[in-house]
């Protein structure tokens, strides 16, 4: 199983995010349903739009948990790097 690795960045938005009503619904999603599947090497929900950002090095995925709410992160054998 992984170990979640958050950037600094990632730590910021989420406190920034917790603040408002309308989105802090997402950081219950991320941490109920996303954030477990991709520990575990899953595969996300269809609706959760993942997929490859193309121009990133090392290769970074997003994930749509709301409509104006992103998920930037990168899998490892050993981590799950969350960036924001």
């Amino acid at each position: 199983m992984r170990t979640i690795k958050p950037s600094s960045q990632f730590k910021k938005d989420v406190k920034r995010v917790a603040k408002n009503k309308t989105r802090s619904k997402g950081l219950e999603i991320l941490s109920k349903e996303i954030i477990p599947v991709l520990l575990k090497n899953g595969t996300l929900e269809r609706k959760y739009l993942d997929h490859n950002l193309s121009s990133e090095n090392p290769p970074k995925r997003d994930c749509h948990v709301l409509n104006d709410l992103v998920l930037l992160y990168y899998l490892t054998d050993e981590y799950l790097l969350l960036y924001n």
